[in-house]
C-alpha cells in the first residue's frame, strides 16, 4: 500500500474527512427538474452510516427547502441546469448515460458524493480508472449535507473534500477560511488536472504538487506544463489549455477577501423564516444579485459609496459585469486574429511553434479570469481588479503573437 493510502485510511478511520463538497458545478443536466419532494426518493430505502437526505430535511427543513429552492436555477451557457439541486437530481442519471456506453471512470463523482471518500480507501489511487458502472450500486448518495458537515449539522463546514485537500495539502488548504473551503473545495481549477494525472502510473494526490509555484495564472500554468496536463485541440489543429473554474484561486487576495469576506458571505446569506428564526440560505447557486438578505450585507460596506438601496446595488454589480465582459471580449477578438493567423499559416515552422505556444497563454489568462462562466464577466465580483489585469494580458500576449505575422 502506498504511503497515501496508509495516510488517508488512518484518516478516513477518524472521521477527519467530511467527503465531497456540496456546492461544486460539473456535469450537464437536463431542464426537467424534480419536485423538492421528489429529490429523497434517490436514497430513501438505502442504507448508509450517514443521515439520508431525507433525515437531513426532517432535521433541518429550512436549510434543506433553500438548498432544493434553487433547483430550476442557473441555467448555464449550454442551456441546461447547472444549479447545486439540480445536479444532486441528475448527477446519478447523467453519470450512468455518459458511462452506459463507453468505459469511464469515477472522476465528476469525486465533487458529487461522500461515498467517493469510501471508494477511495477501498481503491487507493486506481479508483481514478476504475468504471463508473462497477462502482455505481456502493454510491448511496448525491449532493448530500455530509459531504461538507460531516455528521455534526450546525457546526462550522469543514469543507474536508477528500481530493482536493489531500492534492493541495495541508499547509494551503488550512491557510483558506472555512467559508473558502467548503466552495473551493470543487470550484478551483484542478478538476480536469487530478482526473487525467491522478491516473497516471506513479502519480498520487500526495505527491502532485499543482500550486508548488502558486496559484495565480503563471505559476499553475508552469506547474500544468511540467506535470504533462494535457492540452486539447481544436477543430482547426490548434492546441489551448482549458482553464476551468479557478474561482477559489482568483478570490485569495481580492478586495473582498482582504476585508474578510469569503464566498459563504454572499452566496449563503443568513435569512429568517416565516417564524422569524434565522437560518443560513443553502441555495448557494443562487445568483447574490437574486438575494435581497445577500444584497443588504453587500450595502453594510457598499452604502459608503453612495449606494443606497438593494436596487441600486444590483445596478452598481450589472454595470461592472459590462464593463468585465468588453474585456473579456476585447481578448477574444485578439485570441481570434491570432488564431486565425496560426491557420492561414505562411510562416517557418519556429515561427509557427513559437505562435502557438503564444496563443495557449493569451487564450490561457483569459480563461483563468473568466472561470468558465457562462456569461462572461459575471464573476467579476469575485476579483475584479485581477480579473481586468488577466485580460489585459490576454491581449498583450495575443498581440506579441500577431507580431510574428507581421
Amino acid at each position: 500500500m502506498r504511503k497515501g493510502k496508509k495516510v488517508l485510511a488512518l484518516l478516513l478511520s477518524m472521521g477527519l474527512f467530511a467527503g465531497c463538497g456540496a456546492l461544486a458545478a460539473g456535469c450537464a443536466t437536463s431542464d426537467d427538474a424534480a419536485a423538492p419532494a421528489d429529490a429523497l426518493a434517490d436514497t430513501e430505502g438505502k442504507t448508509s452510516e450517514r443521515p439520508t437526505p431525507a433525515e437531513w430535511a426532517a432535521s433541518y427543513p429550512d436549510e434543506y427547502a433553500s438548498f432544493m429552492s434553487g433547483i430550476g436555477d442557473v441555467k448555464d451557457k449550454d442551456g441546461k441546469l447547472h444549479s447545486h439541486a439540480s445536479l444532486r437530481q441528475k448527477v446519478e442519471k447523467t453519470a450512468s448515460d455518459v458511462y452506459a456506453t463507453k468505459d469511464g471512470g469515477v472522476g465528476c463523482i469525486a465533487c458529487k458524493s461522500s461515498a467517493f471518500n469510501d471508494l477511495y480507501a477501498q481503491y487507493g489511487e486506481d479508483l481514478w480508472g476504475v468504471s463508473y458502472k462497477d462502482v455505481a450500486a456502493d454510491i448511496d448518495a448525491y449532493w448530500d449535507c455530509y459531504m461538507c458537515h460531516e455528521n455534526e449539522p450546525g457546526t462550522q463546514v469543514t469543507g474536508a473534500i477528500m481530493s482536493y485537500r489531500e492534492l493541495v495539502g495541508d499547509d494551503y488548504f488550512n491557510s483558506l477560511d472555512p467559508g473558502d473551503q467548503a466552495c473551493g473545495q470543487c470550484h478551483n481549477i484542478l478538476g480536469g488536472y487530478t482526473r487525467r494525472l491522478a491516473a497516471v502510473e506513479g502519480n498520487d494526490l500526495t505527491n502532485l504538487e499543482p500550486y508548488r509555484y502558486g496559484t495565480d495564472p503563471d505559476a499553475i500554468y508552469k506547474a500544468f506544463i511540467e506535470d504533462g496536463d494535457t492540452l486539447k485541440v481544436d477543430e482547426d489543429g490548434v492546441e489551448y489549455f482549458y482553464a476551468g473554474h479557478p474561482d477559489v484561486e482568483i478570490f485569495q487576495g481580492s478586495t473582498h477577501e482582504s476585508l474578510g469576506l469569503t464566498c459563504a458571505s454572499c452566496h449563503m446569506p443568513s435569512t429568517q423564516n416565516e417564524d422569524g428564526k434565522a437560518y443560513t440560505n443553502h441555495n448557494a447557486s443562487g445568483s447574490p444579485l437574486e438575494s435581497e438578505d445577500a444584497l443588504e450585507y453587500c450595502l453594510t460596506c457598499h452604502k459608503a459609496q453612495g449606494i443606497d438601496d438593494t436596487e441600486a446595488m444590483v445596478k452598481f454589480v450589472k454595470g461592472k459585469q459590462a464593463e468585465s465582459k468588453a474585456q473579456y471580449d476585447a481578448a477574444q477578438e485578439k485570441i481570434d486574429e491570432l488564431h486565425d493567423l496560426i491557420v492561414a499559416g505562411g510562416v517557418d515552422d519556429q515561427t509557427d511553434k513559437q505562435a502557438r505556444e503564444i496563443y495557449i497563454k493569451a487564450r490561457w489568462y483569459q480563461g483563468y479570469a473568466n472561470g468558465d462562466a457562462g456569461v462572461p464577466g459575471s464573476k467579476v465580483p469575485h476579483a475584479a481588479d485581477a480579473m481586468a489585469g488577466y485580460y489585459q494580458q490576454s491581449i498583450d500576449t495575443a498581440e506579441e503573437g500577431i507580431a510574428l505575422f507581421k
